[in-house]
């Protein structure tokens, strides 16, 4: 009896302190997901082509920092290796999203000007986004798995 009084009593003790930690570790995730929100592609009105590919650079680079602050928090014993994936796949991106802007006989025969590469390189951009997103929602999960 005095054993379930202990256990109850600890249990009760506890829940308060694990909510908590729950709620920092969530909120630290709607941080991250403002963070990543932030990284918009903004350019002037009347932007040349360069301008574009610029700031859609800045976008992806922008979220490309969200996921290093990831793997310097939640991904620390592994952050060096988690970067070094990270940029094998954001190459493996790249390379998909021009194949698959430029690369059919329609768009071998149309589509080549530089807005086509613009095109591929927004098409990465929001691949990307994606990626670091997933990334957000695994440490969100974990969130609450592990208090």
């Amino acid at each position: 009896m005095i054993k379930k009084i202990l256990f109850l009593s600890l249990l009760i003790l506890t829940s308060p302190l694990k909510a908590d930690e729950i709620k920092n570790c969530l909120t630290e995730v709607e941080l991250l997901e403002q963070k990543l929100k932030e990284c918009k592609i903004s350019y002037a009105k009347n932007a040349s082509t360069a301008d574009m590919n610029n700031a859609t650079y800045a976008s992806t680079d922008c979220a490309i920092g969200v996921a290093h602050q990831i793997f310097e928090n939640y991904y620390s014993k592994t952050k060096d290796e988690s970067k070094e994936t990270l940029n094998q796949l954001v190459k493996a991106i790249y390379k998909h999203a021009h194949h698959l802007q430029q690369s059919s006989d329609f768009a071998q025969l149309n589509y080549t000007g530089t807005m086509y590469n613009l095109m591929a390189i927004s098409t990465a951009d929001v691949m990307i986004k994606d990626v670091v997103k997933s990334y957000i929602d695994e440490i969100k999960m974990e969130c609450k798995d592990k208090f």
